[in-house]
């Protein structure tokens, strides 16, 4: 009796609803249907993706006899240094040793004069150079480095030693240091803002000295103790901000003076035979544009 209402109620749900009920197909777009009610789509993020913008520079390091001013104040000359709309603030730096200047392209010839003779001098001096050097002609610079949006990169223009430094020169932050402990001097540069065919850049220089790997502080009680570093000053007083466009060059270098400065050791080096000075080229070379998704899909673009 049992099984005959059994087979009664399932004859009255076939001639009810039919056999599209038991069909695969309609069962496939039952599951579809929930599963997009509960969950949004995976493209969805295809059509507001995440960008990023990757400033791409090209850095010279440039040696040259610090006897030689000519060739600088020519250089100098040359150069836009007008970048600092703050007149505090060149004031500030000029009176601290360090000089700022701009140029678009076509280049200077002093400039490309001033690049192209100190890879000849310093392949004649058997020191090490650049792969390749920056000419009016190629547009080609040295090395090339990425920062990225909101981001920074940290590029050393020299190194030095704490004897440099007169007795009677006060740099806060350097007390007690061993006359012969390495410091690097370090140029600090983050992206601050872009457009689409100009960038923002701050620079900050910076003194780094002690340790150059992390490395864990040893103690008698044996305790666990946080890794130590490198110790850093940051030269607040000469930070700047500059805006390039593509392919805009900028020039940082010592502003010479004969009272001792902080801008003297950070570009002049002593010498067996004379003074070397240190001049440090950044030129745009352009911004790419990321494009992240939530798939494994990125687009990069250039947009100059």
């Amino acid at each position: 009796m049992r099984r005959l209402c059994r087979c009664l109620v399932f004859l009255l749900l076939i001639s009810g609803y039919g056999c599209a009920l038991f069909e695969p197909r309609a069962l496939e777009k039952s599951l579809h249907d929930q599963l997009t009610a509960e969950k949004p789509r995976l493209d969805a993020a295809d059509e507001n993706p995440v960008v990023r913008r990757v400033i791409q520079v090209q850095v010279n390091q440039l040696v040259q006899p610090a006897g030689d001013a000519k060739r600088m104040t020519r250089v100098w000359k040359d150069l836009c240094e007008i970048c600092l709309r703050d007149l505090g603030d060149r004031r500030r730096l000029n009176e601290t040793g360090f000089r700022v200047g701009v140029s678009g392209s076509p280049y200077p010839w002093s400039l490309s004069s001033l690049l192209s003779s100190a890879q000849e001098e310093s392949r004649a001096e058997g020191r090490p150079t650049n792969s390749q050097m920056f000419f009016s002609a190629s547009g080609n610079s040295g090395v090339p480095f990425a920062i990225f949006e909101g981001n920074e990169s940290v590029i050393e223009v020299r190194r030095g030693t704490a004897s440099e430094i007169p007795d009677d020169i006060h740099v806060p932050g350097l007390e007690r240091i061993d006359p012969g402990e390495t410091i690097r001097c370090i140029l600090r540069v983050r992206h601050v803002s872009s457009g689409n065919e100009w960038t923002q850049l701050r620079c900050m220089p910076e003194l780094h000295f002690g340790t150059e790997t992390v490395r864990l502080k040893v103690n008698r009680t044996g305790n666990d103790q946080l890794p130590i570093g490198q110790k850093v000053i940051p030269l607040f007083d000469q930070q700047f901000q500059v805006k390039l466009h593509p392919e805009d060059v900028m020039v940082l270098g010592y502003n010479s003076s004969s009272d001792w400065s902080i801008g003297r050791f950070f570009f002049e080096a002593n010498s067996l035979t004379s003074p070397r000075q240190h001049v440090f080229v950044l030129k745009l070379d352009r911004i790419d544009v990321v494009e992240g998704r939530d798939s494994m899909h990125v687009d990069v673009k250039k947009i100059f």
